[in-house]
């Protein structure tokens, strides 16, 4: 009983790790300092001695853009994640992620939602994933009310009631230009 309760902490742990690893290919000097941050806060590292009087931001990096009549934020860790979905999000908010892969929680709040919102919203979601490359990604997508938080699991991981799936060719290209175009700083 016991050694089967380790095994199956250790699996947790494995795929909890493998996430954090793919987070960390496609993520800024700022969002390497938040998963740092994340695994002082499951006291896996030990937090460095800081000057007493550096402020800390409240705010995680998230990727937010304004496009379209609408905004998008991007989580691209399990704090920005955490932070999109828990605390952005209102209701009736559309909430994107990848299927199958670990990736980023992508939020699209607007009055109205459009085909172009919901793919470019599912193509971000397939971009920061392990989909990245590949065609024809899985991405799921439901109304934030149709979330929830799994109790007691690690920070980021969430269920979903009912979705839709919509599948997307991630296109770089295009990507890059609308953040470099839409981005709010």
């Amino acid at each position: 009983m016991i050694l089967e309760e380790q095994i199956n902490q250790c699996k947790e742990d494995i795929e909890y790790y493998t996430q954090l690893e793919e987070q960390l290919q496609h993520c800024s000097v700022f969002d390497a300092g938040e998963i740092r941050e994340e695994l002082i806060k499951q006291h896996v590292l030990m937090p460095k001695k800081e000057n007493k009087r550096k402020k800390k931001s409240n705010k995680p990096n998230v990727l937010h853009l304004v496009f379209d009549d609408c905004e998008i934020y991007v989580g691209k860790n399990n704090i920005q994640n955490n932070y999109v979905t828990h605390q952005v999000s209102r209701k009736n908010d559309l909430w994107f992620h990848v299927k199958d892969y670990h990736g980023s929680h992508v939020l699209l709040k607007s009055d109205d939602f459009t085909e172009t919102q919901i793919r470019l919203c599912a193509m971000l979601a397939a971009y920061y994933s392990k989909g990245k490359d590949s065609s024809s990604v899985p991405v799921d997508y439901c109304l934030i009310s149709q979330i929830k938080k799994v109790p007691g699991s690690k920070i980021g991981f969430v269920t979903m009631k009912s979705n839709k799936t919509i599948y997307i060719d991630p296109d770089e290209t295009y990507l890059l230009e609308i953040i470099k175009n839409h981005q709010v700083k």
